[in-house]
């Protein structure tokens, strides 16, 4: 997800949702109303970690099964055990309003950035 606020603000003034993005959205894409200046628009690309999970992978080899018929088949011969990415969650201490928003519980209308004090995204507060 990325979020557009205003860096005044606060406020919210829209979002690309999705959790990977091509580098010509990271790059060119901008979210601004009429009303504020390109200036006073903050971008927060919501940072992503892979959840990875181990599985088995069957082993297979082709192998001759009839001699007199010339029958070849596919068998599985072993299994391997593979480390795969299961997910990719949000690496942020909002984790939990993110998901909500993105099962559609909860709306990012209903929420203002929290900045710190060096003015980088340090949360989402509700609005009041």
């Amino acid at each position: 997800m990325i979020i557009f606020y205003n860096k005044k603000t606060g406020d919210i003034l829209g979002t690309v949702d999705g959790r990977v993005h091509p580098k010509e959205v990271l790059d060119n894409m901008l979210i601004k109303p009429e009303y504020v200046k390109e200036e006073d628009v903050g971008k927060y690309v919501v940072p992503m970690k892979e959840v990875f999970e181990v599985i088995e992978e069957p082993i297979m080899e082709h192998r001759v099964v009839d001699k007199e018929k010339g029958i070849v088949k596919e068998v599985e011969v072993g299994v391997n055990k593979v480390k795969k990415v299961k997910e990719l969650l949000p690496d942020v201490s909002f984790t939990d309003i993110l998901l909500d928003i993105e099962k559609g519980k909860d709306y990012i209308s209903n929420y203002k950035v929290k900045l710190d004090k060096s003015k980088k995204v340090a949360g989402l507060v509700p609005l009041k």
